[in-house]
């Protein structure tokens, strides 16, 4: 897989208020620009489903990896585009180091992928920077 997206903010808050909000499936149209809806067909733990709504179509991840409050990475499998969205949650003096380790993987129209990389720049690269507002705001 290619890495896409990586960065990092600290915000203000404890590492559980922060995995409250990053794990509030519903809310996640609050830090996830182009997410129009979004739930959970389960708890969260490896192997839920996780539904969502762009502008454009309708998407569907599975949590691949989870350590509680630490650690939680989705999987998005759409036609021949595969992307991982990990997150990592670290303690700090300051409250909370949040990153994003985004990759991709595209099988066949190899062409399209500096397009679609650029494209998850530009629409994901700031969720971090979003999720940071709503979780020091709330």
């Amino acid at each position: 897989m290619t890495r896409v997206i990586f960065t990092s903010e600290t915000i203000l808050k404890p590492p559980a208020e922060v995995w409250d909000v990053l794990t509030d499936w519903p809310k996640a149209t609050a830090w996830m620009p182009t997410v129009t809806s979004m739930q959970a067909e389960g708890p969260t733990q490896v192997g839920t489903k996780i539904s969502y709504k762009t502008r454009r179509d309708t998407f569907h991840s599975t949590i691949t990896e989870l350590n509680e409050g630490r650690i939680l990475t989705l999987r998005t499998e759409h036609g021949s585009v595969t992307a991982d969205y990990s997150y990592g949650l670290e303690e700090v003096a300051e409250g909370t180091k949040v990153s994003l380790n985004a990759t991709c993987q595209l099988s066949g129209h190899q062409w399209f992928g500096p397009i679609l990389r650029l494209m998850m720049r530009m629409t994901d690269g700031n969720q971090i920077k979003k999720l940071k507002r709503v979780v020091e705001d709330a």
